[in-house]
């Protein structure tokens, strides 16, 4: 087995965790067998659906895990926590194809013209990360397949970092890094996985006859105000009621309250990576940690 058939093992087995089958890989093993696996490395992980419909793409643009840790987090990042789409669904999963890059360390372009940068970049080739103030936005190489142009490429590229008018206009800080890009095919229908179809946790039994009497979490809340998704959202993480956080997350009507997103509930981040974790691993729904520096591609 070759690194690039591991790597992609891996990503793989990070997923289906998620859908309920055990994660059988040892770091420490495999780290021996493949000492890269060790080192830090950046990467991205890319997931299509029916051949070529980008399905989520989370990667760092550089080093600060080991290659192990970042496609690990980077194919759950992808599968659930891109915020363009829904989190992944098992019954997606077999039509679904990884693509891995496995990004150079990225280098600063000089340049006085856009026709000065044009003739240094190598479409097909180069990725690139455009940086302006508090702008910030990247393109693998490959996107050159969907921009050929030059112009196109970095209009999008603009757009994609939040910029008014043509991005080279305001002359941004330009890196260029290279990729070793590999995939795999998708599954396909024969692929039956052996996952746990209830990822909730076994309901828990109370020595309280009066307990069954007692209505669940989410069908007793009326709430009008962000305030008191707050209170309720986080009364369901206390007493670990999975089907009333579900149901929270899921309703139209609040989902802008508690969304972590939402600049009408400050203080959400508040809630501990414990938590979490517990709700992402036994719910399927993630929060969003500001904190870790992830960027989205394509």
């Amino acid at each position: 087995m070759t690194l690039q058939d591991l790597l992609l093992r891996l990503a793989r087995a990070a997923i289906e965790e998620r859908f309920g089958k055990p994660f059988s890989y040892s770091k420490e093993i495999l780290c021996a067998q493949f000492p890269e696996l060790g080192e830090k490395r950046a990467t991205f992980v890319t997931i299509n659906v029916d051949g070529d419909s980008l399905r989520g793409c989370i990667g760092s643009l550089l080093p600060h895990a080991t290659l192990y840790d970042d496609i690990i987090y980077n194919a759950k990042a992808a599968a659930f926590e891109d915020r363009r789409f829904y989190p992944l669904e098992q019954s997606e999963y077999p039509y679904c194809s990884i693509d891995i890059s496995l990004l150079t360390l990225p280098e600063a372009q000089e340049y006085d013209t856009a026709e000065t940068l044009q003739q240094k970049l190598r479409p097909g080739y180069d990725g690139v990360i455009l940086q302006y103030g508090q702008h910030t936005a990247a393109f693998l190489p490959q996107v050159w397949e969907e921009y050929p142009d030059f112009n196109q490429f970095f209009g999008q590229l603009g757009i994609k970092a939040g910029l008014r008018g043509f991005a080279l206009d305001h002359h941004p800080a330009i890196y260029t890094f290279q990729a070793d890009r590999f995939e795999d095919s998708a599954l396909g229908e024969a692929y039956i996985p052996a996952l746990k179809s209830d990822r909730s946790p076994q309901a828990h039994v109370s020595d309280d006859p009066s307990a069954s009497e007692q209505p669940a979490a989410s069908e007793t809340l009326s709430l009008q105000t962000p305030q008191e998704a707050e209170a309720a959202f986080y009364a369901a993480i206390e007493n670990s009621d999975i089907d009333a956080m579900r149901t929270l997350w899921s309703n139209d009507d609040t989902a802008s309250c508690i969304h972590p997103g939402s600049e009408r509930l400050q203080g959400f981040e508040a809630i501990t990576a414990s938590w979490r974790a517990m709700f992402a691993s036994q719910s399927g729904l993630h929060f969003e940690v500001r904190e870790v520096k992830t960027v989205q591609e394509g």
